[in-house]
């Protein structure tokens, strides 16, 4: 019998958008926002009321709130709005938080941010509340509000905030682009509606998403809070604590990615490092290795087999799940799905495509929605894929240097996939355009602020390694592995309680870990 492995993924990652969407990209140019489904992502939940996006093919809103004198107030909360319309019976403030666009200029114009506060439910809250930032960078901070009503042990001793990042806000600037952002035109078409409409893509960097974190900090009068921050979220988490200590009690790092690491190369050796655990895993089992031998070799097979000799299944029930061809973009996103959420059915995934078995693909698509991969897919519509751009080639991309960040693993992969790989983004941040951030705020962040990192064992876009860079830094900090998951641990029950733990005491009791259970192979 199949086991259905979990696969809700509390946060989008930045990573994952980024190397999904250039393998995509590279035959179609299709800017990918994630491969995952989640609740976090879901593009109705809003506040209320909403501003209408503009009709044109940018979709960009008006960039500013500057319409008179009053604007250049110093920045404070407005008046609370409605709660989320689709939590109407769940106890919660909400408000809007009005920041300067340019810090450096903080009489200029200005973006107005929403926020929710959850309510403590026990009885004897804390006086330092939690505040979570979300993974991307371009997924809704808002939309995990209902991830943690149902996570409601963070809240028993302390409220929860989470502030909607600039860029992602629908019912203000919302750098959204089309949801069917395919092409590099339509790229240079989204970009060039944004500039016209005066919005200043260089404001949406993670150094002023951590200020406006301050500066809502300050506004609710709060001395100190505990940042817990989700796969991109990890990264501003640490710039928050690297500019904002004295507001910072305590940080959850969870599937972290120091601001310091560079994607081109992290990704692949990430990806690398993922497939090569799961597959060694897989072979020190007798039954899987039985009927799933030498899986690393089948599974580079199956690319080079596949960017040479796409296999054409529009004539089979596969066509459904799959699209008409997998091709090396369906099957590169789809194993990298199955390692993010499923990694027991990786290994029978790689061999039935080895040996193009029909039936056993139809098994995967006949076990649940769940389990069915999907065609790959265009932009998420609640999914800020220019406040992407402009984060990934501001603070990523002028970084970079082959030669002083060589890709270790690289001779492991067919000859060209890096090209394949890379081209398509470097393409996308000469279009984009943004000021290169300043070399000291991807520095290594240094602090003695207590700090929990977690890493999946199979995190195939933030391992344990990356966990290990961040922590270099971070003198107060203590690095967990939690077995069998993969890319954000936040849906595992253990995970949870060990950070509950964390944030009333650093250290505490970890042997929850030690019951996790193993993987069981389909």
């Amino acid at each position: 019998m199949k086991q259905t492995i979990e696969t809700s993924h509390p946060y989008p990652t930045k990573r994952a958008a980024l190397l999904l969407g250039a393998v995509l990209l590279s035959l179609a140019l299709v800017a990918v926002a994630c491969s995952s489904s989640s609740s976090t992502s879901d593009p109705t939940i809003t506040v209320a009321p909403t501003v209408a996006a503009e009709s044109r093919t940018s979709e960009a809103p008006p960039a500013t709130d500057a319409s008179g004198p009053e604007d250049s107030a110093p920045p404070t909360t407005e008046p609370a709005l409605p709660c989320l319309e689709t939590l109407p019976h769940v106890e919660m403030t909400c408000g809007r938080l009005t920041v300067p666009v340019d810090y450096d200029d903080p009489d200029g114009d200005t973006f107005s941010l929403p926020y929710v506060v959850l309510p403590a439910l026990g009885d004897n809250p804390a006086d330092e509340p939690l505040v979570f930032m979300q993974g991307g960078p371009g997924f809704s901070t808002l939309a995990t509000v209902p991830l943690f009503v149902e996570y409601s042990e963070f809240r028993q001793d302390r409220d929860m905030i989470f502030l909607e990042q600039r860029g992602t806000d629908p019912s203000g600037v919302f750098l959204r682009c089309r949801p069917d952002i395919a092409t590099l035109d339509d790229i240079q078409e989204c970009h060039d509606g944004y500039v016209a409409d005066g919005i200043d893509l260089s404001a949406f960097t993670t150094l002023n998403a951590a200020k406006d974190l301050a500066r809502l900090r300050a506004d609710l009068d709060i001395e100190r809070w505990h940042l817990l921050g989700g796969s991109y979220g990890t990264t501003l988490a640490m710039v928050v604590m690297d500019n904002d200590p004295d507001g910072t009690a305590s940080v959850i790092l969870d599937a972290p990615t120091a601001p310091e690491v560079i994607i081109y190369s992290a990704d692949i050796e990430s990806l690398l490092d993922a497939f090569s655990n799961v597959f060694a895993d897989c072979a020190a089992d007798a039954d899987c290795d039985r009927r799933n031998p030498d899986l690393f070799n089948t599974h580079l097979a199956n690319f080079e087999r596949l960017t040479n000799d796409p296999w054409s299944v529009e004539t089979t029930d596969l066509v459904e799940s799959f699209g008409p061809t997998i091709n090396q973009e369906t099957y590169f996103r789809v194993t990298a799905d199955l390692l993010q959420g499923q990694p027991g059915a990786l290994p029978a995934f790689v061999t039935a495509i080895a040996e193009r078995d029909v039936n056993a693909l139809l098994d995967f698509a006949d076990d649940g929605d769940s389990d069915s991969p999907e065609p790959p897919q265009t932009s998420d519509p609640g999914f800020a894929q220019g406040l992407n751009y402009s984060i990934y080639c501001a603070e990523e991309a002028p970084f970079f240097d082959l030669d002083a960040n060589p890709i270790e693993t690289v001779d492991e992969w067919p000859v060209g996939t890096v090209d394949f790989l890379l081209q398509p983004i470097e393409q996308i941040c000469e279009i984009w355009s943004v000021e290169p951030a300043d070399p000291s705020d991807v520095d290594r962040v240094r602090s003695a602020i207590p700090t929990l990192i977690l890493a999946g064992e199979y995190d195939h876009t933030t391992p344990l390694r990356q966990g290990e860079i961040a922590a270099a830094g971070l003198s107060e900090s203590e690095l967990i592995e939690v077995p069998t998951t993969g890319h954000t641990t936040l849906d595992n029950s253990c995970a949870r309680s060990v950070m509950v733990d964390f944030l009333r005491s650093p250290g505490g009791d970890r042997s929850c870990l030690a019951t996790i259970a193993p993987i069981v192979w389909q």
